[in-house]
């Protein structure tokens, strides 16, 4: 019970980290200055973005998304890790929806709440599995 609860709170760690990078870079065309988000004098956003130099050629929108994605999958990859069913088949890609739903209870302030509900249309059983792109698209929409 003890190693459960660690889990799901590590993977709550891991969520609330990613939720408010994620909001940061959905909202770099807000009017609030970087320095607010990060603490330091304004950056240029793509000294904030990982890839290379001619990624500037993107639009900032589609950089944001990108490291965004990127964080994502890195997260992703950490609750699998740490996900109770990780012997059953399938493990390696997917992460099972009821876990995550718990982890991001545990997060507490209902970050995800408009990602989940919009996951969950149709509605579907609490033993689905969740995908790394599925995982993106629900932290994207859940920091706009």
């Amino acid at each position: 019970d003890f190693w459960v609860n660690l889990r799901f709170t590590f993977g709550a760690f891991q969520l609330h980290r990613l939720y408010h990078a994620a909001r940061m870079l959905r909202n770099v065309g807000s009017p609030m200055p970087l320095s607010a988000f990060i603490g330091g004098p304004e950056k240029p956003i793509a000294s904030l973005l990982p890839g290379p130099d001619q990624d500037a050629s993107l639009s900032i929108e589609r950089q944001a998304r990108a490291a965004s994605d990127l964080m994502c999958s890195e997260t992703f990859q950490s609750l699998i890790f740490v996900s109770t069913r990780a012997e059953e088949p399938g493990w390696q890609e997917r992460l099972p929806l009821d876990e995550l739903q718990i982890m991001i209870q545990h997060v507490g302030k209902n970050e995800f709440a408009k990602g989940l509900t919009k996951l969950r249309q149709p509605p579907s059983s609490a033993k689905d599995w969740i995908s790394s792109q599925q995982f993106m698209e629900l932290v994207w929409e859940s920091c706009g």
